[in-house]
């Protein structure tokens, strides 16, 4: 049985779409079709971004993205820690408590803490190059498309996979892939701070912002610093041929 959304939440995706879709007329691509992911750090630093509801909420303002972009109108979702998992898809159908269902219940992994089981299972560290790497086989080999994916990377920091990270996405630069990359509210994201200036890329496929509260940010200033850039990735990419014309 189909999924129904109340009134309300449908007015505020509506209005959410109506923003999304004045940014991406002013970067000049509000026809573009593309494939949207979604990639949510679920270390144990993360552990009050969800439990506040702030990765929920987050969520909830990244799926009118898709619902604009997205070819079939879904969102694919990863979570990571020291390891990761794909999820299943979110659409404004299915949004409501969408991180609650999927992180399931507490469990107690010390004594006197507990996490969600989500988090137990894919362990508390940062492992980025694995989950950008399974980013790119779902893109590349498993669902090969000529269509651009707008990948959007929420981390927290903690970042210490250097030459790993640099591996893959100077890999991924051939593919028709553009990285978004989020940071929330911590420090060190070392590499991913200096994205812009990475050699040995035949284009620059990547972008980085840090925010320290992403609730105090507005609509309108975090859908422009999201599609900052991927407008002229997708120039670019079509240049080199990466993208079709």
């Amino acid at each position: 049985m189909p999924q129904t959304i109340d009134l309300k939440k449908k007015a505020d995706i509506n209005l959410l779409k109506s923003k999304v879709e004045i940014i991406l007329k002013k970067k000049g691509i509000n026809n573009l079709v593309a494939r949207v992911a979604l990639v949510l750090d679920i270390s144990g630093s993360m552990t009050n971004q969800y439990d506040s509801g702030a990765v929920q909420a987050f969520l909830e303002r990244i799926v009118p993205v898709a619902s604009k972009l997205d070819n079939d109108h879904n969102l694919d979702v990863w979570f990571f820690g020291s390891k990761f998992k794909r999820t299943k898809s979110v659409t404004e159908e299915t949004l409501d408590r969408y991180v609650e269902k999927e992180c399931g219940e507490k469990v107690k992994t010390l004594i006197f803490f507990e996490t969600s089981s989500l988090m137990k299972e894919l362990g508390m560290g940062n492992n980025e190059p694995l989950v950008i790497n399974d980013v790119i086989k779902k893109y590349t080999q498993e669902e090969s498309s000529k269509l651009p994916t707008f990948v959007i990377f929420l981390s927290d920091g903690g970042v210490t996979n250097h030459e790993e990270i640099k591996k893959a996405l100077v890999k991924a630069a051939k593919y028709p892939i553009f990285w978004q990359f989020v940071g929330l509210g911590g420090s060190n994201y070392g590499i991913l701070e200096e994205l812009d200036n990475m050699p040995g890329r035949i284009i620059d496929n990547a972008n980085f912002f840090h925010v320290d509260d992403l609730q105090k940010i507005t609509d309108d200033e975090l859908y422009q610093r999201l599609i900052d850039e991927f407008p002229l990735w997708v120039k670019q990419a079509k240049n080199k041929n990466i993208l079709q014309g």
